[in-house]
C-alpha cells in the first residue's frame, strides 16, 4: 500500500487523557459499498437464513470419519470467543480489503477464511480494535498464510500495554502482541493514536474514542504494568472502530468489543465525519455480565435517538443485550454469526 493511501488527523495536544478534544476530522468520502464478512464470532448457526442485507455462507467441509456408515463427517466454520471480520469496500473502480482484527485462536482465522475460499494474501491492509488477545491471537496464523507478503497493521500504541484482568477469581493475564514478532514477520506497524483516513479518505479508523456518556465504564477489572507496579487500566484508551460512508445511506460502523462503548464509538464516528445517518453498527458491544447489565437499557434508549438503520451485535454483547436489543428494534435487529456477511450498497 502506497504511504499516500494514509492520512493522520493530529489533535494540538499530544497527551492521551480520557477528555481529550480533538477537531473534527476531514469529511469522509461517499463510496459505492461496503461488505462486512464476519470470519471469526461467538457464535455459529448453520441453519440461520439470508435475510435483507445479511448473506449467510453455510460452510461445511467433508472429512474421512470411519464413525460413520458413510464414512465421513463435516467440519463447519468454527466459532470461537472472538471476533475478526474482513470488510471489503468497493469505490468506483477500487476495491479495499482491510482485515478487522483476527480472532483468538492462532488456527481459527485462517481455518474459517479456508472454508470459505479466502486467501489471506489478497487482504490490503491489518486494523487491530485494541490489544486483547481475542483480537489479535489470529495473528500467527495468518502470517504463515501471508507467505512473506509485506501487510501494514494499524493499532494505537497502547495495544502493546502489558495487562491483566483483577477479578473476584484471582488475576487473569492477557497476552500482549509483540513488537519483534510483527516486525521480523514483514508487518509494518503503525503505532496511531489520533484518526487515520486511510485509501484516499475512503475509511476511517477513529483512534482513541472521546468518551462522554455517563453510563459506559469501559473496562473496570483491568490494569496495566507501569514498569514499577500494576495500575487500574478501566478506559482501555486502545479501543478504536472502523467508519465507513455509504453514498446516499449513511455510516458503517465496525467494533471490536467497544470497550469505549458503543454509543460513544457512534457519537464520535458522527462528530468526526460530520454525518449523523448511521447505515449499521455492527461488533463487539461489551455488554456482556453484571457489571454491565445497568447499561443495557440505556444504551437501547441511545440507539433510540441515534436511529442506526441495522443493528448486529457481535462477540462480547452478551446475550441479555443481545435479546434487549432484539425487542426494542425488531426491524433493525439482525443476529450476527460466523459467516453472515452484511452488505450494504449505495442508493440513488
Amino acid at each position: 500500500m502506497c504511504d499516500d493511501t494514509i492520512e493522520h488527523h493530529h489533535s494540538s495536544s499530544q497527551e492521551s487523557t480520557y477528555q481529550r478534544p480533538l477537531d473534527k476530522g476531514i469529511a469522509l468520502r461517499g463510496v459505492d459499498g461496503v461488505r462486512v464478512f464476519t470470519l471469526v464470532d461467538n457464535y455459529g448457526d448453520m441453519f440461520a437464513p439470508s435475510e435483507d442485507v445479511i448473506k449467510r455462507h453455510h460452510i461445511i467441509h467433508p472429512v474421512p470419519a470411519e464413525s460413520t456408515l458413510e464414512g465421513y463427517t463435516h467440519i463447519p466454520l468454527r466459532a470461537e470467543h472472538g471476533y475478526s471480520a474482513l470488510v471489503t469496500i468497493d469505490d468506483g473502480p477500487h476495491t479495499y480489503r482491510i482485515l478487522f482484527d483476527t480472532g483468538i485462536s492462532p488456527d481459527g482465522l485462517v481455518h474459517n477464511m479456508s472454508l470459505l475460499d479466502l486467501d489471506p494474501r489478497d487482504i490490503d491492509i491489518i486494523v487491530l480494535s485494541h490489544g486483547h488477545f481475542d483480537h489479535t491471537g489470529g495473528l500467527v496464523g495468518l502470517v504463515e498464510q501471508l507467505k512473506g507478503k509485506n501487510l501494514p497493521l494499524v493499532l494505537h500504541p497502547d495495544s502493546f500495554n502489558v495487562r491483566r484482568l483483577n477479578t473476584k477469581e484471582g488475576m487473569i493475564p492477557i497476552p500482549t502482541p509483540s513488537r519483534s514478532y510483527l516486525a521480523a514477520s514483514m508487518i509494518d506497524v503503525i503505532e496511531e493514536p489520533q484518526p487515520s483516513y486511510l485509501f484516499n479518505g475512503a475509511l476511517l479508523v477513529t483512534g482513541e474514542i472521546q468518551r462522554t456518556t455517563s453510563f459506559e465504564h469501559g473496562f473496570p477489572v483491568q490494569e496495566r504494568f507501569d514498569g514499577e507496579d500494576w495500575i487500574r487500566d478501566a478506559l482501555v484508551l486502545d479501543d478504536q472502530a472502523i467508519v465507513i460512508n455509504v453514498k446516499n445511506q449513511g455510516l458503517v460502523v465496525i467494533t471490536g468489543c467497544g470497550h469505549a462503548g458503543v454509543i460513544n464509538t457512534l457519537n464520535y464516528a458522527t462528530y468526526l465525519t460530520g454525518e449523523s445517518a448511521i447505515a449499521a453498527v455492527v461488533g463487539g458491544f461489551h455488554l456482556s455480565g453484571a457489571d454491565f447489565a445497568p447499561s443495557i437499557p440505556k444504551v437501547i434508549e441511545a440507539f433510540d435517538v441515534l436511529k442506526p438503520k441495522r443493528i448486529l451485535p457481535a462477540h462480547c454483547t452478551g446475550m441479555a443485550a443481545t435479546i434487549a436489543i432484539a425487542k426494542a428494534f425488531p426491524e433493525r435487529f439482525f443476529a450476527n454469526t460466523v459467516g453472515s456477511e452484511m452488505i450494504i450498497a449505495a442508493s440513488s
